[in-house]
């Protein structure tokens, strides 16, 4: 199951990020927060729901009365528990509600966002930390950036061409993050 993950789109949703994911043939989208920057979340979960269902969580900027979107989200998927909220850290400086919500469901995955710097941590025990970095305005000097998570249940290898993919991406002058529970792969260019 391929999943699409974004973050911090602050309004804004790239037509870069929306045809990867349709190319790649993602099954489920999901936002890390700061969909809108207050305001403009509805039109950013309207541009990706076409694409895959979404699950998105509200982040720091996402206020006012028309915003409906959870603190945190756990998923299953294909077999996985995921874990998505906006701030969380990354290890091993992880936020304690992040510990306490890890605590309370032990997902192997957890998605956050909030930095708008991409990452992919695995801890020791095997969780995997993915924060997608920002696919909205490009702001901290940071390039912009979305994942794919490409989740098997019998954690063989992914099957889609992954090079080719970045490849592709990697022409159009963007930054794309493929990645998943065995194996990570990136690819950056200036932008």
């Amino acid at each position: 199951m391929l999943v699409g993950l974004i973050s911090d789109t602050h309004g804004v949703c790239d037509d870069q990020v929306i045809h990867a994911f349709r190319d790649a043939g993602v099954e489920h989208v999901v936002h890390a927060g700061d969909v809108g920057h207050h305001g403009g979340h509805a039109e950013v979960l309207e541009w990706l729901a076409p694409i895959a269902p979404v699950t998105a969580v509200r982040g720091n900027v996402d206020d006012g009365p028309d915003v409906d979107l959870p603190q945190h989200v756990v998923l299953r998927l294909a077999g996985w528990t995921m874990l998505v909220l906006h701030i969380a850290g990354m290890p091993p400086k992880v936020s304690k509600e992040a510990q306490a919500l890890i605590a309370l469901h032990d997902p192997e995955i957890v998605v956050t966002g909030h930095s708008h710097k991409y990452s992919v941590e695995k801890c020791p025990a095997g969780r995997l930390f993915i924060n997608p970095g920002s696919a909205g305005p490009a702001r901290f000097k940071l390039p912009r950036s979305a994942a794919i998570l490409a989740l098997t249940e019998t954690q063989g290898e992914a099957k889609t061409d992954w090079k080719k993919f970045l490849a592709a991406w990697h022409r159009k002058g963007s930054l794309f993050i493929a990645c998943w529970p065995h194996c990570v792969i990136h690819s950056q260019t200036q932008t």
